[in-house]
C-alpha cells in the first residue's frame, strides 16, 4: 500500500497516474484535505483518505495500513508552519510503523 500526500496537486496527480500503470488502484491511497477535489481517482478505485498536515490525528488515521509514503510538502505556508506540518507527517508515519 502506497500513500501519496497532496494527491490533488500537480505532482500528486502525476504520481498517481504513473502508479496506476504499475500497481492496482486499491493499493494506492490518495491523501487529501478535500476529498471532493479528487473524484477522478475515486472513480478508478484509488482509495481516498482525508487528512490535513496541520492535524496530526487525521494523518495518523490516513496512514493506517500504509507501507510507503510519498510526502509532498505544501509551499503555501511560512517556515515554522511547514516545519510543524512535516513533523506531523513523520510522527504519524512512525505511529503506523511506516519505515522511512
Amino acid at each position: 500500500m502506497i500513500a501519496i500526500t497532496g494527491a490533488n496537486a500537480h505532482l500528486g496527480k502525476a504520481t498517481i497516474q504513473f502508479l496506476l500503470q504499475k500497481v492496482a488502484p486499491t493499493n494506492i491511497f490518495a491523501i487529501v484535505r478535500n476529498p471532493e477535489t479528487i473524484n477522478d481517482f475515486k472513480e478508478q478505485s484509488v482509495i481516498i483518505r482525508k487528512a490535513d498536515y496541520n492535524d496530526y490525528e487525521t494523518l495518523k488515521q490516513a496512514f493506517k495500513g500504509v507501507e510507503k509514503v510519498l510526502q509532498i510538502s505544501t509551499i503555501r505556508v511560512d517556515v515554522e508552519t511547514a516545519k510543524q506540518q512535516e513533523k506531523n507527517v513523520v510522527n504519524a508515519m512512525a505511529k503506523n510503523n511506516i519505515k522511512v
